[in-house]
């Protein structure tokens, strides 16, 4: 996912930011959470579909309105963690494989 159009054209901002800004869950937050929780991989690979769509909606969001915010590295982050999970998934699976 490329994570860039959200800072483009946007001059740096010194608005200042409430308290409450730094605590707020957006929707692909929760899928993100059971991706990162989930042990079985046969529901594995669902659960990070679902975020990975949840976290693209966003992104786009952020794309289209650009503002002044963080949530573009935290996804940056989000979409590298799924990264290597998937990974991490399809090692074990070729593992599998040769030892079978």
């Amino acid at each position: 996912m490329n994570l860039e159009c959200a800072a483009q054209g946007t001059p740096a901002s010194t608005k200042e930011f409430e308290l409450e800004d730094y605590f707020v869950c957006q929707d692909w937050h929760r899928p993100y959470a059971a991706a990162l929780m989930e042990s079985d991989p046969v529901k594995l690979a669902a659960i990070i579909a679902e975020a990975e769509r949840d976290m693209a909606s966003r992104y786009l969001e952020l794309c289209l309105a650009p503002t002044p915010t963080s949530e573009v590295a935290d996804l940056q982050n989000a979409s590298y963690a799924l990264s290597q999970i998937k990974r991490a998934i399809e090692i074990a699976s070729t593992q599998q494989r040769y030892v079978a």
